[in-house]
């Protein structure tokens, strides 16, 4: 299953970037789907593994500024994974900070993704206490399943601060590129 997962994240990257070159017309590029797949998946790994270098040696890892387009495409391949893993629960995502502020999402997409049940967490969290409390629980959760969150503070990814959030996907997607 993670390995569908794999290559679905991988094709998809690989048609934007076909897509992409044929939208630049760019002179006397011929590249095929197979080779705009090849490069992705490299490109893919490379990422995820600078990344998770960045996670095990610091605290945070610098991102781009909010708004900038890097940083959209970062979003919108964290809920693209969102969204996959939420799929096989009936469940959907349409913004990474609303979806991601309570927690539970994050439980489910985990839970779906290591095929492991979900803990027990509060379904509608009404103050800040039950969300951290929530992202307490995902926390744990993560670190039971063999994702590497041990830098990442769950008082930080309840506050939604975006390193923390990036921290986070980045190691659950190396979690799931060796699980």
């Amino acid at each position: 299953m993670v390995g569908m997962t794999t290559f679905l994240v991988t094709e998809l990257f690989a048609k934007v970037f076909y897509a992409w070159i044929q939208v630049r017309n760019i002179q006397s590029v011929e590249i095929t789907t197979e080779q705009a797949q090849l490069y992705y998946k490299q490109r893919l790994l490379n990422i995820t593994f600078d990344a998770w270098l960045s996670h095990n040696r610091l605290t945070h890892i610098t991102r781009p500024r909010s708004g900038s387009k890097q940083t959209q495409d970062v979003e919108e391949t964290y809920l693209m994974w969102l969204n996959e893993q939420l799929s096989r629960s009936g469940k959907a995502a349409k913004d990474i900070s609303d979806s991601l502020a309570s927690g539970v999402l994050i439980i489910q997409a985990v839970a779906n993704a290591s095929g492991k049940k979900a803990p027990k967490c509060n379904q509608s969290p009404k103050i800040l206490l039950h969300r951290q409390d929530n992202w307490k629980v995902a926390h744990n959760f993560m670190t039971s399943v063999g994702i590497n969150v041990r830098n990442i503070e769950p008082a930080d990814l309840a506050k939604l601060l975006p390193a923390a959030i990036h921290n986070m996907f980045n190691s659950i997607l190396k979690w799931q590129s060796d699980y």
